[in-house]
């Protein structure tokens, strides 16, 4: 896999099908529904804070850092910034991989199919 050199914001995980019509990008910060597994990147000064987590969030090589820059027009909600990196992990073993298409998040072997992550690539 390749690293993933960007900036991530409301992270979010269900185990349930959220939108069954035409999709359009949040405008706001996303929020906790009946069944949200995960729900983190929302904070401007600890990246690895979280609303809803399984278990401890880790993260291993690379830079990461908060930012307040923000993907919602005049909202206040933050980016997460990863640099070169490893896959991330939290206590349950979900893994963020890059691949060369994009990217997908596993848990061990299995893919979450169902997953919300908004990811904003900077061209230089």
């Amino acid at each position: 896999g390749q690293a993933l050199n960007g900036q991530l914001s409301n992270f979010r995980i269900t185990n349930e099908t959220l939108y069954t019509s035409t999709f359009t990008p949040p405008t706001s910060p996303l929020t906790q529904t009946s069944d949200t597994k995960m729900l983190f990147m929302q904070s401007t000064t600890d990246p690895l804070a979280s609303t809803v987590t399984p278990g401890t969030i880790s993260y291993t090589g690379g830079t990461m850092s908060a930012s307040g820059d923000n993907p919602f027009s005049n909202a206040v909600t933050p980016y997460m910034r990863l640099d070169d990196t490893q896959p991330q992990t939290t206590g349950n073993n979900p893994w963020i991989k890059v691949t060369d298409t994009g990217f997908r998040i596993e848990s061990g072997n299995n893919i979450n199919a169902a997953n919300e992550t908004y990811i904003y690539y900077a061209i230089a």
